[in-house]
């Protein structure tokens, strides 16, 4: 049955205008919901029973004044609702076999907890309390609260995902993960913490992160951390913890992103005859990462050229051929150096 077919017999359903055999169909899904056969995870059936019988409960509570039939009649009317969305959301599934798989978490359990454990090699999107993004990678699992509330948004993670999260000076966004934490305002990262891993990744996309060490201070209240030593992380840089080592050591992304992204009509990075040390501030700006010249003489060399469509690696490279220096990534810096506006040697 195609999802239409399905979403125009629920609303008969709703509407009381469904034949008998299509109300024993309707009320014979209800029932097999936990059914093997229903593409969803354990934690989801769960999730989706407990809804229904939240909602059953409730319409079963308002119906009670009623008569039996009017009661009976609001119940199934409430199952029927949910099961419209359950139909949408298998159909979505089936739909997009094959293909990465990025489904909505929208709507949390009736738990105090949440938790998304995603089980395929696709990702899937989980939106939080508070609005905050999260594309959660394959073979990931993250928890969190029904809703936010004190001073902290709290997260657990488990495995691979990037976070969109959005800014609350107030409550400052904490992610958790093995023996680090992740502290943020209002920001973009990316994190990799596979369980049991030998290191830990944070990746920053955007904004200012900072990541340190903790432990559970028995001596402190329930929940509380002691921070233990740490780093703060800007756009482009990233932080890697060694768990047998314990230390974290900083550095750049493998793919610097630049703060705004050139178009045809704004070429940002096109240079005529400009010196080095006037490209590296303009590098500087659009990267948000410090550029040193180790040898002073090369600051005054000259180059030329379209850079714009270039990642900063590969340009760099063309740079340094063209006005004979190299540049070599030291932590969250990059050194240039050479022996000044000299031809390369082309053999």
């Amino acid at each position: 049955m195609k999802q239409k077919e399905l979403e125009q017999l629920l609303k008969r359903y709703l509407k009381d205008s469904s034949s008998e055999v299509e109300r024993l169909e309707v009320e014979r899904w209800f029932e097999d919901i936990s059914s093997d056969d229903i593409d969803l995870s354990e934690s989801e059936k769960i999730e989706i029973k407990d809804r229904m019988l939240a909602r059953i409960l409730e319409a079963r509570e308002q119906g009670g004044s009623e008569s039996a039939f009017r009661g009976r009649q609001l119940i199934f009317r409430v199952a029927a609702s949910l099961l419209l969305m359950i139909a949408s959301f298998v159909a979505y599934q089936q739909l997009s076999q094959g293909e990465p798989e990025t489904i909505a978490v929208a709507t949390p359990p009736l738990s105090d907890e949440v938790v998304v454990e995603n089980n395929s090699k696709g990702t899937r999107e989980v939106w939080l309390p508070d609005g905050t993004q999260v594309i959660l990678k394959g073979e990931s699992k993250i928890s969190y609260a029904r809703q936010f509330s004190g001073k902290k948004r709290e997260v657990n993670l488990v495995g691979e995902a990037f976070f969109d999260v959005i800014r609350n000076p107030d409550r400052p966004f904490f992610v958790y993960s093995g023996n680090i934490v992740t502290r943020v305002l209002g920001t973009s990262f990316s994190m990799v913490a596979p369980e049991n891993a030998s290191t830990i990744e944070v990746n920053v996309v955007s904004g200012r992160v900072s990541v340190y060490e903790s432990e559970e201070d028995e001596t402190d209240e329930a929940d509380q951390k002691k921070v233990k030593k740490g780093v703060i992380l800007t756009r482009n840089q990233k932080a890697t913890f060694f768990v047998k080592e314990t230390h974290l050591v900083t550095s750049l992304v493998e793919q610097p992103r630049p703060v705004k992204v050139p178009t045809r009509e704004n070429k940002l990075l096109v240079f005529e005859d400009n010196t080095l040390s006037e490209i590296a501030s303009k590098l500087e700006e659009n990267y948000s990462i410090e550029f040193v010249m180790e040898n002073a003489s090369i600051s005054n060399c000259t180059f030329t050229g379209d850079l714009s469509d270039m990642s900063l690696y590969d340009l760099l490279s063309v740079i340094g051929k063209s006005v004979g220096v190299e540049y070599e990534v030291m932590g969250t810096k990059i050194l240039l150096n050479g022996q000044g506006c000299q031809k390369p040697i082309i053999n």
